[in-house]
């Protein structure tokens, strides 16, 4: 039986399949962490209590799928499966996630990933926001920047403060499997080291980063809209990521914080990374047709485990 993981490579193959066409759809790929199924309102409508506008919008202008499912509970296997159409069980990461620092890019440098095939039939793409999937990293010359207690590093690395030195260079990213251009970070644990292609260009305060994401994304379409008006589409792959109350020390602090971010009107935590990008759709990007899709991968407690499924 064809893997439902398989879903994302099918619709953009078809994408490709279509190379002779005239008009080639930009595509907008949203990865929401941490999204609940009936946290969309349109998707609950009687007992939602979250106002989530901007997804309905997108609900009610296209299509929604009811029975398609996630490759795993948890982002950093998520995110293999969409890029490569593989299940991550298939590679060394066995259960749970990457933790955000150095270690050896997951996705294998000669395999072939979504946005490396878009990029073959002529599209711009890239990637805004979490990673998660592994790479290595060079830090500038000079005192080191690491905290030597074990301790205290956790507790920056649980506050989103775990980011790289500016200047690092990143090895193994988002630029060498696939995308002309990255903005975003590692994970929710480095949010503090903001990277730009293969560069770690600023270091900021953790809260700060998801407004700076959003802002991001509605940059590129901008920038991307008259090229993609003549016949150069683009491939946008926006990863928002659960935003912590990095700054929030006590409980009450963090609840606080987290209705700050999700806004006045308790909206779901996706949708302040979403908001611009959905409004900024209504741009002349080439057609106003314009493919997007909104992609849940739901967190779960403990990690995920893939040793039960190999037997399968």
């Amino acid at each position: 039986m064809l893997p439902r993981l398989a879903l994302a490579v099918i619709v953009l193959a078809a994408v490709a399949a279509s190379a002779h066409a005239a008009d080639k759809p930009n595509i907008v790929y949203l990865l929401a962490d941490d999204l609940g199924y009936g946290d969309v309102q349109a998707l609950n409508p009687a007992r939602g209590k979250i106002k989530t506008p901007h997804l309905d919008r997108l609900a009610a202008q296209g299509m929604t799928f009811t029975d398609a499912h996630s490759g795993s509970a948890v982002c950093t296997p998520t995110r293999y499966g969409l890029l490569t159409g593989r299940y991550a069980w298939r590679t060394r990461l066995q259960r749970g996630v990457l933790d955000g620092g150095d270690a050896p890019p997951l996705i294998a440098k000669d395999r072939l990933t979504v946005p490396a095939l878009l990029r073959h039939h002529g599209y711009a793409t890239a990637a805004i926001g979490k990673w998660h999937l592994g790479f290595l990293s060079e830090r500038p010359a000079g005192p080191s920047t690491a905290t030597a207690d074990p301790a205290a590093a956790k507790k920056k690395s649980q506050k989103g403060e775990g980011g790289l030195p500016v200047g690092s260079r990143i090895v193994g990213g988002p630029t060498t499997r696939g995308f002309d251009y990255f903005w975003g970070c590692s994970n929710a644990r480095t949010m503090s080291g903001l990277i730009e292609n293969d560069r770690v260009i600023e270091n900021l305060p953790p809260i700060e980063m998801l407004p700076r994401l959003e802002r991001q994304a509605v940059n590129y379409i901008a920038t991307h809209a008259a090229a993609a008006k003549a016949g150069k589409p683009f491939f946008l792959y926006r990863l928002t990521l659960r935003q912590w109350p990095a700054e929030a020390d006590k409980p009450v602090e963090a609840v606080r914080a987290r209705l700050r971010i999700a806004g006045q009107e308790r909206e779901s935590a996706v949708e302040p990374g979403t908001k611009g990008v959905v409004f900024e759709l209504d741009l002349p990007a080439g057609k106003t047709e314009l493919t997007t899709w909104l992609y849940n991968q739901t967190g779960a407690a403990g990690g995920a485990y893939f040793t039960e499924v190999l037997s399968l």
